[in-house]
């Protein structure tokens, strides 16, 4: 009696063990499954990256800033003079140790 007990606790562990194997392996399956989405998205995400970057670029060439100084909504600023910057230092941080 004592030992068909020990193979039903046996079978039962052995069961739960199987069953919680198969629910880990099924969340690991779902996460591949969105891999292949997921690299779509950055894909599309660095195409815009790389766009906004050109759009910079192009906007700071130093060309372009100064045919924008000549027209007349930016006729208003003006180069600051050295009395007018104000210099922030920021403290520096030291790496916590470890």
């Amino acid at each position: 009696m004592a030992s068909f007990f020990r193979v039903c606790i046996c079978i039962a562990f052995a069961g739960i063990s199987l069953a919680l194997y198969i629910a880990q392996q099924n969340i690991v399956i779902e996460l591949r499954r969105k891999i292949p989405e997921r690299n779509k998205e950055l894909r599309e995400l660095e195409q815009v990256l790389t766009e906004l970057q050109y759009e910079v670029d192009s906007f700071e060439r130093p060309i372009h800033l100064m045919q924008l100084r000549r027209k007349p909504e930016y006729g208003h600023l003006s180069y600051p003079q050295m009395k007018e910057i104000t210099v922030l230092y920021a403290p520096e941080i030291e790496p916590e140790k470890s």
